[in-house]
Order: structure tokens, then C-alpha cells, then sequence
């Protein structure tokens, strides 16, 4: 190998070597520091709701189950053989008030009737003449003593007359009875109901007093609710209601959306509390559960039967305060509150009332602040929020 071609092969690389180092310090003095750009504090997002003070009726959820209010049982008070049965006596039927039931053979009845009308002619005969002999005495009393001086009674029969009044008024008391036994024979509805039992067919001999089926009033049907006793005093009973206010008033559906629902008033409490519980029971009027008449008046709705299971929400007394959504209220009473400058605000309350969904506030808040009802793990007071939902209060 020559010395000329020895150096180039040392040489060149030394020379590339060279040119890249070059290159690489041109790029690095030519690169522009990155920009820095300040980051803003947005601050955590939450949900709030805007405080309104508000007159609110306190509203108390409750369960419980249709039941008859007027439920009796069907005992004739005549004896005899079942010559008629209505095709409706039977479980389920609807009758309304008058309506015959059953019938029971008249024969016998009306063979005593025509006796007692004999037996009050006869009295009434024997009273008449009883006072005709009476009148003749008087006449031969006269004739032989003293005008002036009076008969005794005796002579003026007055005992047997007395004693004619008396069988004429007995024979009267035997007719009307008789008279009512045959009306018996016939069963009507004592008012508008349902059958919820029965025990008869034509060809049975039922006696006087046989219970022979039950009937419950359709009318109107009552629903025992269960409450709590500190809620008792929310609620207006008609035995103490405020003045100018109605007992209070209660929905009542078979689902939890009350939709539909239908609309009863508290008539009592049970005036006791369950040891164990302490749960007291609300007796609540619904008028006709059946809906048998307000769909004639154009109200429609659910049919309660009897025994269904309902849900209950009743109107309390009024109070002025401030609803919120029970997602407000944080452990150990407290509520978070967005400040003025966007910060956290933790505030301890002492809610006027704690239900289903909903607490109450009186005073520990203003109107138009900001509640917040999100979720807010690790709050601090002052932390930076930022509000990405509003939700007017109710």
C-alpha cells in the first residue's frame, strides 16, 4: 500500500467524524428553549343546588294496605227454606244498596199475617162492644140512682174496657211484627257493597241468625299506614286540626312514583305506639276504592281492592325552610356550600326534618346560595371548586 493512500484511509474518517460534531453544534445553537406556560387552578368540579326558602309541606312516606271500613256479616233474621238467590251473591259480586240478595219462601209469613189481621179485628170487635155495654150501665145506673151522681167504675166496666185497649194494642204489636217478618223474607244490600263471602244456594233452610255470608261497603274503604312517632306531629288529625286546615291529605298508589295516584285524608291514629318499633298506625278514608262511581263522574285512576298493598305519601303541616336533596347533607349534619370566591364552605346544620329523599333546613342557610350535592371525597375547608351543574331547587 502507498503512504498517499494510507493517509486518505486515516484521514476520511476523521474528517466525517469531524462534519457530524460540527452539524450537531450548529442544530443545538439554532434550538429555541420550550415556552412556559402557567397553569390555571380550575379548582375540583361539583354539582350544587341554588338554597330557595319556600312553604313546604312536610311529606311523610309510608306503606300499608286497603281494608274495609264498614264489613258485615249476612244473618237473616228470619227462618226458612232459600226460594230465590240474586246471580251476583256470590265472591266478588257488586250490589248496590236495596238490591235483593235473597229470598226466602213468603208462605208461612203471610199465613201468619192474615191471623194477626184476624186477631186485631176480633180485639178491636170485642173493645166496641165492651163500650156499648159499658154505655148501656151508664144508661140503667141513671135511671135507677141520682143523674147527678156518677157510676162506679166497676158499673162503668172501665177495667174490662181498659183490658180491650190492651188486646187491641197487643194484636196491633203482633201484625206489625208479622208484617215485618215477611218483609225478612226478602235480604237486600244495606248499602252499596261487595260480597266477599257466601254460604247459601236455593233449596238450603237457613235459621234466624245463620251467617250465611260477609259484605264489605264499597263506599269507601280505609288504609292503615305505619309512621314513625316523632312524625305523628306533622300530621293534622281531624280530632285536633289547626284552624282554617283540612285533616291532612294523603296519595296513595300502588307504585312508588305515585303515578297514578289517588287521593284519601287521614281520619285517625291508632292512639298507641309499638314498644319494639316505635311505629304508631295512620287510618287513612279512601272514597270508593272500587272506582265504581267516579268513573261515572269522569275521575278516573287505580282500583284499590281491598287487601292491596300501597304506597303512601302524606301532605304534613306547613313549614317555611329550605328543601334539599338528602345527597346534601354530609355526616355529622353537614353541608358543603360554594362561597362568593369559589371555595368550599363547610357548614353544620340541624335539619328541621329528614325523609325520603329530601332534608330540610330552616335558617343555617340564605336564599340563593349554592349547596353542593355531588359526591366530594377529601373536602378541605377553602378548596378550590369549580360548579359544572345547577340544579334549581324544588
Amino acid at each position: 500500500m502507498s503512504k498517499k493512500r494510507l493517509v486518505i484511509k486515516i484521514l476520511l474518517p476523521l474528517g466525517i467524524l469531524a462534519a457530524a460534531f460540527y452539524i450537531a453544534y450548529i442544530l443545538i445553537e439554532q434550538k429555541k428553549p420550550p415556552v412556559r406556560h402557567k397553569t390555571e387552578q380550575t379548582g375540583v368540579p361539583v354539582e350544587v343546588i341554588i338554597a330557595k326558602k319556600q312553604v313546604i309541606h312536610v311529606p311523610l312516606y309510608s306503606t300499608g294496605s286497603v281494608r274495609p271500613k264498614l264489613l258485615t256479616k249476612i244473618t237473616p233474621q228470619v227462618s226458612g227454606r232459600v226460594e230465590q238467590v240474586s246471580e251476583k251473591f256470590q265472591e266478588g259480586g257488586f250490589f248496590h244498596k236495596g238490591e235483593l240478595f235473597f229470598k226466602i219462601e213468603e208462605a208461612d209469613y203471610k199465613y201468619i199475617v192474615q191471623k194477626a189481621k184476624a186477631k186485631l179485628a176480633k180485639a178491636k170487635l170485642d173493645l166496641e162492644i165492651t163500650k156499648a155495654k159499658a154505655e148501656v150501665a151508664r144508661r140503667e145506673w141513671r135511671l135507677q140512682n141520682r143523674p147527678e151522681k156518677e157510676p162506679p167504675p166497676l158499673v162503668l166496666m172501665r177495667p174490662q174496657i181498659e183490658n180491650a185497649k190492651a188486646q187491641v194494642e197487643s194484636a196491633k204489636a203482633e201484625l206489625d211484627k208479622a208484617l215485618l217478618d215477611l218483609k225478612r223474607t226478602s235480604i237486600t244490600a244495606p248499602f252499596n257493597c261487595i260480597v266477599l263471602e257466601e254460604d247459601i244456594d236455593t233449596g238450603h233452610y237457613i235459621k234466624a241468625g245463620e251467617v250465611v255470608g260477609m259484605i264489605a261497603g264499597t263506599d269507601m274503604a280505609e288504609v292503615k299506614a305505619a309512621i314513625l312517632q316523632r312524625d305523628l306531629a306533622w300530621v293534622i288529625l281531624p280530632s285536633s286540626r289547626l284552624a282554617g286546615q283540612q285533616p291532612s291529605k294523603a296519595e296513595i298508589a300502588l307504585n312508588d312514583s305515585f303515578n297514578p295516584a289517588r287521593t284519601g285524608w287521614v281520619n285517625r291514629y291508632s292512639g298507641q305506639v309499638e314498644e319494639k318499633t316505635r311505629f304508631t298506625h295512620l287510618f287513612i278514608d279512601l272514597p270508593d276504592p272500587y272506582l265504581l262511581h267516579m268513573k261515572q263522574e269522569g275521575v278516573y285512576g287505580p282500583a284499590l281492592p281491598f287487601g292491596s298493598f300501597v304506597h303512601i305519601v302524606i301532605r304534613g303541616k306547613s313549614i317555611t325552610g329550605f328543601q334539599l336533596p338528602d345527597s346534601a347533607l354530609r355526616e355529622g349534619n353537614n353541608i358543603f356550600v360554594v362561597s362568593d370566591g369559589g371555595r368550599l364552605e363547610i357548614r353544620h346544620v340541624e335539619p328541621l326534618w329528614i325523609g325520603k329523599g329530601n332534608v330540610i333546613l330552616e335558617k343555617e342557610i340564605a336564599e340563593g346560595e349554592k349547596v353542593i350535592v355531588s359526591p366530594l371525597p377529601g373536602a378541605a375547608p377553602g378548596m378550590k371548586l369549580r360548579i359544572v351543574e345547577t340544579e334549581p331547587a324544588k
